[in-house]
């Protein structure tokens, strides 16, 4: 089974089960609709040519249908590439230049999406690229590091075996969302059925915030950057 297959059988397990929370826990999404969404995308993004093996990029703020849109990617057959709106504009051209993107998801791209039937995962082989993380560029040009779905989904399971992730938890994502710790923060806790809670930039990066958000919302597990953790 890879990430795709165990996050279907969550959906099943867990149809009406908060998977993700956003706008500083006050909006929440389910298993079930989590995956509905995902599949508009997916819809969408096949209507428009096909998607097998093709890159998509995601450039949007910090919220749930940033992570819908990167599994609407996989489920497409496609491979995500995170990119942050506030990068400047000639790093996101390079990006898109170098992994010859085929479409950017932003908050335009999706504003019709609710106009499309969503569509079930295309079948995705071991080899398939699912991922590719762009390097930061200090010793040079960015360079995209790709994950196969077998690589991601290995990575999903060995992030949650760390951690002991299951049902009952929830994390906190405090990650820039085109940081590789993407995979432990959203992917590792939905192949668990667990809850994971996108932090908003100004509680992510002050420590009193995110000590009162983590006991308001009953958090178990999250990440915290090394400098943020010194402090915290």
């Amino acid at each position: 089974m890879n990430f795709l297959d165990e996050f279907q059988v969550m959906v099943r397990k867990y149809p009406d089960k908060a998977a993700l929370a956003d706008c500083n826990g006050e909006r929440m999404t389910t298993y079930g609709e989590l995956y509905t969404l995902s599949g508009r995308i997916a819809a969408k993004l096949v209507q428009s040519g096909e998607m097998s093996d093709r890159v998509v990029m995601v450039c949007m703020g910090r919220k749930m249908e940033y992570i819908a849109a990167e599994i609407g990617i996989m489920m497409a057959g496609a491979a995500f590439v995170p990119v942050l709106p506030e990068y400047p504009e000639e790093r996101i051209s390079y990006i898109r230049k170098d992994c010859q993107a085929a479409a950017i998801i932003d908050d335009g791209w999706l504003s019709d999406i609710g106009t499309y039937e969503p569509i079930q995962p295309a079948a995705r082989e071991d080899g398939s690229r699912a991922m590719i993380i762009y390097t930061s560029g200090s010793t040079g040009r960015p360079k995209g590091i790709v994950h196969t779905m077998a690589s991601f989904t290995q990575a999903v399971w060995r992030n949650r075996r760390v951690l002991y992730i299951d049902e009952n938890d929830v994390q906190a994502a405090g990650a820039p969302m085109s940081f590789v710790a993407l995979v432990l923060e959203y992917f590792a806790v939905l192949s668990r059925g667990a809850c994971s809670h996108i932090l908003p930039e100004e509680i992510r990066k002050d420590v009193r915030l995110l000590e009162d958000y983590f006991a308001a919302r009953g958090i178990t597990c999250g990440f915290i950057s090394p400098q943020m953790l010194r402090l915290f």
